[in-house]
């Protein structure tokens, strides 16, 4: 699943630039960490840079961090705005059923802060929820560190197309589409709007706004708790 100790090896025998610059590879069927031991990697320091004594004691820490993040979802049912006075008391279900995971980077980095290229993604999609967690999902993938086409000001600008390109989200930004059945019923249990839908969303910690932030980074759990207001808002 990780690259081989002699793969390393070879990068530090050829010098610093080398080995800073190496990257790790899991393969695709790399969904979790599995076992009693747990994959770190690390430095020593701040900046990567340590003395060792005569005596082999080493004057600081070394900082390890886990090479991959965690990423679980949560959908729930909301309700209209009270803005929309058309659909006051209507009742709003979402029934998720599936879902595809976009652009999940193969390798990354061996350290975190450089800067590489030519990196390889791969797709899992068809993905089910669970009999036990219907409306969750999670996953573990490597960083995958992004930057985005333009500057986003709100949430709604984040998936934003054009046609079937992205207008803001990076080419290469991790995403997921969520497909399921909406149903939505007035107060006497009519039901006025039902179909399958899904939804879009790219990765990246926007909590406290920051709507152009598409970056997964290591050692991070992300989670995200869908709110499903109407077929087309989700917050």
């Amino acid at each position: 699943m990780w690259n081989k100790l002699d793969d390393l090896k070879t990068a530090a025998a050829n010098g610093e630039s080398a080995f800073l610059s190496a990257l790790y590879t899991v393969d695709q069927s790399f969904t979790e960490p599995l076992g009693t031991s747990i994959t770190l990697i690390g430095m020593a320091g701040t900046n990567g840079s340590a003395n060792i004594d005569a005596s082999g004691n080493l004057g600081t820490r070394i900082i390890l961090k886990r090479p991959y993040a965690s990423v679980a979802f949560n959908f729930i049912n909301g309700a209209p705005a009270a803005s929309d006075t058309n659909r006051a008391g209507n009742t709003v279900s979402f029934t998720p059923t599936s879902y595809d995971v976009y652009n999940i980077p193969q390798h990354s980095a061996l350290f975190e802060g450089a800067n590489v290229t030519g990196l390889t993604y791969f797709n899992r999609k068809d993905q089910k929820f669970g009999t036990q967690t219907p409306n969750s999902f999670g996953f573990y993938m490597i960083e995958n560190i992004q930057e985005a086409k333009n500057s986003v000001s709100n949430y709604y600008d984040r998936d934003k197309k054009d046609g079937a390109t992205f207008v803001n989200a990076p080419e290469y930004g991790t995403y997921v589409r969520v497909y399921g059945k909406y149903e939505e019923k007035k107060a006497d249990g009519k039901v006025v709007l039902q179909g399958d839908v899904n939804y879009t969303i790219h990765l990246g910690d926007f909590s406290g706004g920051d709507f152009d932030a598409y970056s997964v980074n290591r050692n991070y759990k992300y989670t995200y708790n869908v709110t499903i207001n109407g077929v087309q808002q989700i917050i």
